[in-house]
């Protein structure tokens, strides 16, 4: 992944719905996958510096399993477990949601309205 594809800023719907769906479809598999760390409200879309962090972690899980490299793959893994401690703290955001502290979930129809309203906003872009 180039350092262009980070910036969602300016992209076109199809393309920007297109990195939506592939980034929900990654994080659905984190979710089941790495419950027992990874705790997300489903307002997650709503929140730009998450978007970004899962999209990092996204890619980054992406390589590792191209390159099959086991030290980076316990790196991965030691910082999921640091960053999902830091993501617990969303569960108290402003947002109207039901989420679940205990199984780490919301409604998946709640979740599912968040993806649309955060696809509605255009993403920000980072000062230059």
């Amino acid at each position: 992944m180039t350092t262009d594809e980070w910036n969602w800023a300016g992209l076109g719907p199809a393309e920007l719905d297109q990195r939506w769906q592939s980034l929900a479809a990654w994080v659905g598999w984190l979710l089941e996958h790495y419950s027992i760390w990874v705790k997300l409200p489903p307002c997650w879309p709503r929140h730009e510096a998450l978007r970004s962090e899962l999209e990092f972690f996204r890619a980054w899980h992406v390589q590792l399993l191209k390159d099959g490299d086991a030290i980076e793959g316990t790196n991965w893994h030691s910082a999921l477990r640091s960053a999902a401690g830091a993501w617990m703290e969303l569960a108290d955001c402003d947002h109207e949601n039901r989420f679940s502290r205990r199984t780490g979930r919301g409604d998946s129809e709640d979740a599912r309205r968040n993806l649309e309203i955060a696809k509605r906003e255009p993403p920000a872009s980072a000062p230059s």
